[in-house]
């Protein structure tokens, strides 16, 4: 090598990203997924100590050293990260078609809360084979758990999920707010928690990847909500997720099982 040249040494990661985790194994078990989010909360949470925001937050640009189990997470791909906690109006990237937060969307500003919000889409994948908003300002409703993908995710996770995924931006969990939660801190409830590779939730394909490249991102104003549409109960902080999964009604478990008897 001459001395005007520069070797770049990287980890090789042989399990792939985790969309490609996705098309092999199908819905993942919580457990796994409370490991894997984790590792990426951490990883975020890192770089914002650093004032850099990664902006480009999704299934493939995490990869998977599937070697043990859960994968061992590792972010990569940090080609459009910038140093600074927002860019103050002047949005020169908006991130990748259905991981765009409503307010990078509308060309508003980069804000930690943008990653936070690209979580939220990698943890509802992970949980669901699918994304979770795929069509045009379809994240002005609450996303959306009636799926049969569904069945065995704990209240605890929805909820969080509910304060990750929220449109506006001032209402939207913080990354403390999200590790400090129940979900996180205590991880699924047993009842939720699954074998090593166990496949108990029915795979859906692969719904979601295709159209999302389609999404239109077309200005709009943030938290706006469309008074004739049908939206999902008020936002929560992170920090009442324990609450109300305290108090969650046992009827939605009841509901479950027999859907499952009536499917059989």
């Amino acid at each position: 090598m001459g001395s005007n040249q520069v070797a770049l040494c990287l980890e090789l990661v042989s399990g792939g990203d985790c969309q490609q985790l996705l098309q092999r194994q199908g819905c993942l078990a919580e457990g796994a997924v409370h490991a894997m989010a984790t590792q990426l909360c951490c990883a975020i949470r890192h770089l914002h100590e650093q004032h850099v925001l990664h902006r480009d937050v999704k299934l493939e640009n995490c990869l998977v050293d599937n070697e043990v189990w859960p994968p061992r997470l590792k972010l990569c791909d940090f080609g459009h990260a910038c140093v600074g906690q927002a860019s103050d109006g002047e949005v020169d990237f908006y991130g990748t078609p259905g991981y765009s937060s409503p307010e990078v969307m509308a060309r508003l500003a980069w804000s930690p809360a943008a990653d936070v919000w690209a979580i939220g889409i990698v943890m509802f994948a992970l949980l669901g084979n699918a994304l979770p908003f795929e069509r045009d300002f379809s994240w002005l409703r609450p996303p959306d758990f009636s799926g049969r993908a569904w069945w065995a995710v704990s209240v605890e996770a929805k909820l969080l999920l509910q304060t990750v995924l929220e449109a506006d931006v001032t209402q939207r969990a913080s990354l403390e707010e999200v590790l400090q939660s129940a979900w996180f801190m205590h991880g699924p409830p047993p009842a939720h928690e699954a074998s090593a590779h166990e496949k108990a939730r029915p795979t859906l394909g692969r719904r979601g990847y295709a159209s999302m490249m389609q999404l239109g991102r077309a200005p709009r104003p943030v938290g706006v909500r469309d008074s004739s549409s049908e939206v999902g109960p008020a936002s929560r902080s992170a920090r009442d997720v324990t609450a109300l999964a305290s108090t969650a009604p046992k009827q939605e478990q009841e509901q479950e099982q027999e859907d499952r008897k009536s499917v059989v």
